[in-house]
């Protein structure tokens, strides 16, 4: 019996210490009062995150994460605090993209939490904070962070940090394994040239940006698996011993905006990115043969043939040539590597034809040809490529008709044919969704002949410009201005400046609400100018040289004798036709021996003059992937480190 009674008592017990074991502790005190009096240091400002960087790597916006914070509430459950469950000791500050202005004294309270083991400030505002007193003289004083000794990441990346750090520094940190310094008003050295070991614990070390001028305070980091030291003061040829360190480790490098200048070979063993971009590289492509992913090498001097080894690379999602002087011809082989969205080989001496055979699970979403002296025809395997959003095959000695099947890409944003040897009519759209999401054309200086169908005009319902301004071979556009033109409801410029108009501005424009760009000038137009939201925008010179035009901005009021505000319904029509006629004649007309400048109706130079939308499209095709992959990488290490604890 009395055993019985035992055995019980002891099953009771252990079910109790179980069940409290199993209850979160809450959060300490005293770590709570550090975090307070830390929030305590900072203010709230909108600026001081960017909007872009949030969304894209972080998937949402920035955000104020210490609004949460108050004593009312455990400090285990604001936003951007994490605790250890069994202790209750914060473990974990995430503040990244919390729209945060502040500076960080060395008697910070954020220095208090010692059991911190990880720590995120990027993308905040700390100008002006100085890590440690004595940075600037180069002798570190690492007292600082002296009770942050389990840190294993530390992220203090764009933050306008200013310091002077030296390597030395990082020698407290016993469990370090991620640390990005990037862009502040930080140099990184190691001023008394000591031989620094690096814990092997690091996996990525961040410092873009930092003024980093040798390779050789990392001698002894041999584990590395991202490095990123892009925008610094590199010069010269890439140690032998980097390969040799970093053969079966490195991952991911960046090296761009520097000023290397050669790399004889890439012997890295699971290399899934490199980035050489803007560095001053000569000879032959450097290709990796374990290269996995992402290879970035534009804006070098490379001057040899692309190697038909590349072709082994079957993984690859992103190559960018750009910008050398590549020669010979594109290996036919790129065109059926199904992973890759982005090729980029623009502004190279690249000759022959395009890749004739573009698979069936092409994935493209951009690519670049632009600037070679690329021969034939536009394959319609390119027709297979349904992701496509940018296609720029400009300034090449393409020939053949216009690639009406292009239409069918239901993605395609940017088209760009200028400067090519294309020639016949563009005939009558035979569908009815035509282009469906098409915002720039540029069919400049090709051989057509006759004129655009009005039809395909109508059909480009996603264009966001329209400047027939830019339509020298003509004797310039006459007649009324369509009031059909009003029906382009999101149009953003529009410039009908130079011409011979004449008439009054269509009523139908007020409806033109994204318009943020106007130029009506050097015309005969005559009556009230418009008045609405958008039209309060247009300055004088948007009208200058209309003597008919009156009311603001060009005078104070029209009084009683303008001009009626509408025209006939007939009249209208008649004005459609005849000024898309002419501006297709205009677009269109020959000069000499049937050599034709063709202007479309969106001209906008590719490689110059790009708008925000333009740039923001190419921004994002060429970063996202790559961020959200550095986002999921870092996720897999915090979840490494839970299950691991230490």
């Amino acid at each position: 019996m009395a055993y019985n009674q035992f055995s019980f008592l002891f099953f009771l017990c252990f079910c109790l210490l179980s069940f409290s074991s199993s209850i979160p502790h809450p959060c300490r005190k005293d770590e709570s009062i550090s975090l307070l009096k830390f929030k305590k240091k900072l203010t709230v400002d909108f600026s001081a995150s960017s909007d872009a960087y949030c969304e894209i790597v972080y998937g949402q916006m920035p955000h104020q994460k210490t609004s949460s914070w108050n004593m009312s509430n455990n400090c285990c459950s604001w936003d951007g605090v994490t605790c250890d469950e069994m202790t209750g000791h914060v473990i974990e500050l995430d503040l990244h993209c919390s729209q945060i202005v502040g500076k960080i004294a060395s008697n910070s309270s954020l220095f208090q939490l010692s059991h911190l083991q990880r720590l995120d400030l990027s993308y905040n505002d700390f100008s002006g904070s100085h890590l440690s007193p004595k940075f600037g003289s180069g002798h570190v004083d690492v007292s600082l962070f002296s009770n942050l000794k389990q840190l294993s990441e530390l992220d203090l990346s764009f933050n306008n940090f200013s310091c002077h750090v030296d390597v030395s520094l990082f020698s407290e940190f016993k469990y370090l394994s991620f640390l990005d310094l990037s862009y502040n008003s930080t140099s990184f050295t190691n001023e008394n040239k000591v031989i620094f070991t690096w814990l092997e614990s690091l996996d990525t070390l961040l410092l873009a940006a930092c003024e980093v001028k040798e390779l050789e305070f990392l001698r002894s980091a041999k584990q590395l698996g991202e490095l990123d030291l892009s925008n610094n003061k590199l010069q010269g040829r890439i140690p032998d011993w980097a390969w040799s360190n970093w053969m079966f480790s490195m991952q991911s490098l960046n090296l761009s905006h520097n000023m290397l200048t050669s790399v004889d070979s890439i012997p890295l063993q699971h290399l899934d990115t490199i980035d050489l971009r803007y560095n001053l590289l000569e000879g032959s492509l450097p290709i990796s043969p374990n290269l996995t992913r992402y290879f970035f090498i534009s804006e070098n001097n490379l001057s040899e043939e692309i190697p038909s080894s590349i072709c082994n690379l079957t993984s690859l999602v992103m190559l960018d040539l750009g910008r050398n002087n590549l020669r010979g011809e594109i290996p036919q082989c790129l065109g059926n590597i199904t992973a890759l969205t982005v090729l980029d080989i623009r502004h190279n001496n690249i000759s022959g034809n395009l890749p004739r055979a573009f698979s069936n699970g092409c994935s493209l979403t951009r690519l670049n040809l632009h600037g070679n002296k690329l021969e034939g025809k536009i394959p319609r395997s390119l027709a297979n490529c349904k992701e496509l959003q940018v296609l720029d095959l400009g300034d090449n000695h393409l020939i053949g008709t216009f690639p009406m099947w292009l239409g069918t890409l239901p993605k395609l944003q940017v088209l760009s044919l200028r400067s090519n040897e294309l020639h016949g009519s563009i005939r009558t759209p035979t569908v009815e969704t035509i282009f469906p999401n098409l915002r720039m054309l540029d069919l400049t200086s090709n051989v057509f002949t006759e004129n655009l169908p009005k039809s395909l005009f109508q059909h480009l319902k996603a264009m966001r410009t329209i400047d027939p301004s830019k339509l020298e071979p003509s004797d310039g556009l006459e007649g009324h201005i369509p009031p059909s033109l009003g029906n382009l409801s999101v149009v953003e410029s529009l410039d009908l400046s130079g011409n011979h108009l004449v008439g009054e501005i269509p009523a139908q424009f007020s409806s033109l609400t994204y318009l943020e760009v106007l130029n009506l000038s050097h015309n005969y137009l005559q009556g009230c100018i418009l008045q609405g939201p958008q039209f309060a925008t247009f300055e004088n010179n948007s009208y200058e040289g209309n003597d008919g035009l009156c009311g603001f901005p060009v005078s104070e009021g029209c009084g009683n004798d303008h001009v009626s505000d509408t025209v006939s319904g007939l009249d209208d029509q008649e004005s459609d036709f005849e000024f898309l006629n002419d501006f297709w004649k205009a677009a269109l007309m020959g000069y000499g021996s049937g050599l034709c400048i063709g202007l479309s109706i969106i001209y906008i130079m590719i490689s110059t003059r790009n708008p925000i939308w333009f740039a923001r499209i190419i921004l994002k095709l060429e970063h996202k992937i790559i961020m959200r992959r550095k986002k999921k990488q870092r996720r897999l290490r915090n979840n490494r480190r839970r299950n691991n604890p230490l």
